[in-house]
């Protein structure tokens, strides 16, 4: 059964900054990129469960997984009550390791 994927303001945010910051270098990679950010994302309603778990998840107490896409983590979680994917995060990554300040 597929799971419904949504997508939180603030990982909305991180894909426009991203696509923003890909295409100063190369409108052509940037679309390119968006693309296949979006199919990756669109396919979390296929077996969202495939993804591992994130290393955060001991210090925030949480139950997020992560989709690696390039150099992209593409964070969620799983509500399977509702069938549900919940996008919180999208971004690059060389950056910090998420905080409770990036999921809230």
């Amino acid at each position: 059964m597929a799971y419904n994927v949504g997508i939180s303001k603030p990982a909305e945010r991180d894909i426009e900054q991203a696509f923003i910051f890909i295409g100063n270098r190369s409108s052509r990679a940037a679309i390119t990129w968006l693309d296949s950010i979006q199919q990756t994302i669109t396919s979390l309603a296929e077996l969202p469960n495939r993804a591992s778990f994130i290393p955060e998840n001991f210090r925030l107490k949480s139950q997020y997984r992560h989709l690696i896409h390039n150099n992209y983590r593409i964070v969620f979680q799983i509500d399977e009550e509702k069938k549900t994917v919940s996008v919180i995060r999208v971004y690059h990554s060389a950056r910090s390791p998420l905080g409770s300040e990036d999921v809230e």
